[in-house]
């Protein structure tokens, strides 16, 4: 479950090239979960599902989960 607290900013997180093919794949997955409805409302249901098939495939990329290739926690990812 995400740590309580306030969630951080966009620029903070997309830091490099990596960090924004991470983004990418998550927000990839989410869209091919929800549908293009979720550019018109938050679908949390298909957000938690791409997050978890975001760790899959980057266990199946054997990516390290930090620096240079650091995971997104579910908190950025909903940012």
């Amino acid at each position: 479950s995400p740590c309580p607290g306030q969630l951080p900013e966009s620029d903070a997180i997309v830091k490099s090239r990596r960090a924004l093919v991470e983004g990418s794949l998550l927000m990839a997955l989410y869209v091919n979960i929800g549908g293009d409805n979720v550019y018109k409302q938050l679908n949390i249901d298909a957000l938690m599902k791409a997050y978890d098939a975001y760790l899959v495939a980057r266990e199946e990329a054997d990516l390290p989960s930090e620096i240079p290739w650091k995971k997104l926690t579910i908190n950025e990812g909903w940012v």
